[in-house]
């Protein structure tokens, strides 16, 4: 009952005078504040005192700084407990226990000097007695600790589009792809995504075009400076239209498997993040185009592909 008193009358004190920054911001906005809540209430129930905490995020790298009265000191974030939340927190609770003071041992009763000796003092008076005060009518209510928030768990939705290029044997082909990304966790999220290319520089005879749609799944790891890998699976459909004065022999619609494998580096413009990336498609069959059996386009195994991508939040 003690510790809850002193909890209550000592925390909105500390609250005040505690100020604490997270300025990350390729964070989640809900991350930052669970981060800050989770920064001010520990050191608030350990009874730990500092004037500034500020989390940044720089060069593959997160520092944490921490300001008391007389010093302060930065500390980078060293992977523990794998929850990055409780890596930070447990590395500010560090610092600020590495600039408290070491407190002062007692000094010895053998190298105490002695005190001067002093007259016996006067017998006390004859004690009074003194009514003791009624108690207070009203109670004293006694505030609770904080709760410890826990890891977000907030779904979030996220949407990519942007124009792309590939290159197929000897034709360049130029689309665009959608897609719209969920997660609960900052470092993965999983999505579906659409996408078209036309081929570029094909005969008169006829026009080629491929539709495919996916699955994909996102990685984010954490220290890498903010590079991000995307893996997908779905297929592929290759359509040859042939013109007017064109018979076609064959079908002109061809189905593969199709996967694929990039590697992005967003780039946070206030509410929007554009984000350059590079990858590979691997289809699971050689298609090819021919007109009087001359062979006139080919989409290989293998499509090398570049695409610059719109992120924009959906929540």
């Amino acid at each position: 009952m003690a510790a809850g008193v002193i909890l209550g009358a000592v925390s909105p004190a500390r609250a005040t005078e505690l100020e604490v920054a997270v300025a990350c911001p390729q964070w989640a906005p809900e991350a930052a504040a669970q981060v800050e809540a989770r920064i001010r209430t520990s050191f608030l129930t350990e009874g730990l005192e500092a004037r500034r905490v500020l989390v940044s995020c720089g060069a593959g790298a997160i520092r944490v700084e921490v300001e008391t009265a007389g010093d302060s000191l930065v500390r980078l974030v060293e992977p523990r407990s794998g929850v990055l939340e409780d890596d930070v927190v447990a590395t500010a609770q560090d610092a600020l226990h590495a600039l408290a003071p070491a407190p002062t041992p007692p000094e010895s009763a053998a190298t105490a000097e002695p005190a001067p000796a002093e007259p016996s003092p006067p017998p006390p008076p004859p004690p009074v007695a003194v009514p003791s005060p009624a108690p207070s009518e009203q109670p004293t209510e006694l505030e609770s600790a904080p709760e410890l928030p826990g890891p977000p768990s907030k779904l979030t939705v996220r949407l990519h589009a942007g124009p792309l290029l590939e290159r197929w044997s000897s034709h360049w082909a130029f689309g665009g792809e959608a897609s719209v990304f969920a997660s609960t966790r900052r470092t993965l999220a999983l999505g579906v995504a659409l996408g078209f290319r036309a081929a570029t520089g094909e005969p008169s005879s006829f026009n080629a075009s491929e539709w495919n749609a996916s699955a994909r799944l996102e990685l984010a790891p954490a220290h890498v400076a903010g590079f991000r890998g995307e893996l997908g699976v779905g297929a592929s459909l290759l359509m040859a239209g042939p013109t007017a004065n064109v018979t076609a022999d064959t079908s002109t619609l061809l189905w593969t498997a199709a996967f694929d494998l990039r590697v992005t580096r967003p780039f946070v413009l206030g509410s929007f993040a554009l984000a350059p990336s590079l990858g590979l498609r691997a289809f699971s069959g050689r298609r090819d185009v021919r007109v009087n059996q001359q062979e006139q386009l080919v989409v290989p195994l293998v499509v090398p592909e570049a695409a610059l991508w719109l992120i924009v939040p959906g929540d």
